[in-house]
């Protein structure tokens, strides 16, 4: 597992979801990264053979250069490590996609979050990688991949302190629970009180400074539960004692997949949407996907397991 339990990677990922949850659906407005744009290569992981391969697409006159844009402050996502090289798990899916794709050779860029969407729309890149999830904004706007490549269950999580009982989304009526504005979590418990006004979640949409901020609340009972994945859990339970946050109920409220991002109405966007998705669902069956995301999350995080999921519902 890449960087996973160290604290500095810990903040990263944790301040991403915590405080403004950039993987669950956010406005492309938000800024985690601090970066300007800069070219940047994918993980080394080669073999030999994949080294030919590459020096064969190189070769041939036949070969597409797609420029890919993500971000390099998202750890384990996409970042730069130590040497300044891009690292990360979008990045090694992505990797693995054009080691399957003779037609095609990737390069990258990195940029701010909030310019990778842009940088799309102005044809500076032809894919935009930064797990995005589905909401009605994207969609309005971008291509979205049909093959998923990064599954967030979101599950109830209490903190190890607390002995309330909960069996199901009904039993929070009453508590208090964070949400931040124009989010995949917020757009479904917004939606659960509007067609259950009877069993109404109370939702605060303050926004913490800091995670230790965020976990301050949780820790006073200020809000009841957490909703957030299981391997971000994990990072929570891990740097800060006392958390020991523990599952409210089995059951996941939604899934919610993350896509590769494209142009919209562009005939060459389309075949690389489906060149991709032919890949990634190529990845997906011999398990190699599996094994990036255990890599990379430390758990095989292209499943589901919730009967509810965001994609173009």
């Amino acid at each position: 597992m890449k960087n996973l339990k160290s604290k500095v990677a810990f903040i990263t990922a944790a301040s991403c979801l915590a405080v403004s949850f950039v993987s669950c659906g956010n406005s492309d407005n938000f800024a985690p990264d601090s970066s300007n744009s800069n070219s940047a290569s994918a993980p080394d992981s080669s073999s030999s053979s994949d080294s030919s391969k590459k020096d064969e697409k190189t070769d041939s006159t036949d070969v597409k250069t797609i420029k890919i844009g993500t971000g390099n402050n998202y750890n384990p996502a996409c970042y730069l490590d130590e040497n300044g090289k891009l690292e990360g798990y979008d990045p090694a899916v992505l990797k693995a996609i054009d080691e399957l794709l003779p037609q095609y050779q990737f390069t990258y860029e990195t940029f701010d979050f909030q310019n990778v969407v842009l940088a799309l729309e102005s044809g500076k890149i032809d894919l935009a990688a930064h797990q995005y999830e589905w909401n009605q904004q994207r969609e309005d706007n971008y291509l979205f991949g049909e093959e998923g490549y990064t599954v967030f269950d979101m599950y109830v999580w209490q903190i190890g302190t607390d002995d309330t009982v909960y069996n199901s989304i009904e039993d929070l009526a009453g508590k208090t629970v964070h949400a931040t504005a124009g989010d995949n979590c917020a757009f479904f418990l917004e939606n659960w009180n509007k067609d259950n006004p009877d069993k109404k979640i109370n939702l605060d949409y303050t926004v913490p400074a800091t995670t230790e901020e965020t976990i301050s609340y949780y820790l006073s009972g200020k809000w009841s539960v957490f909703i957030v994945p299981k391997k971000d859990i994990d990072l929570y339970n891990d740097a800060y004692a006392g958390c020991n946050f523990k599952l409210a109920f089995d059951e996941p409220l939604y899934s919610s997949n993350t896509y590769f991002l494209y142009r919209k109405n562009d005939p060459e966007q389309t075949a690389l949407k489906e060149a991709v998705d032919g890949a990634l669902a190529e990845l997906k069956k011999s398990g190699k996907l599996g094994e990036i995301s255990t890599e990379y999350w430390g758990g095989d995080y292209t499943v589901s397991n919730a009967a509810y999921d965001f994609h173009k519902e």
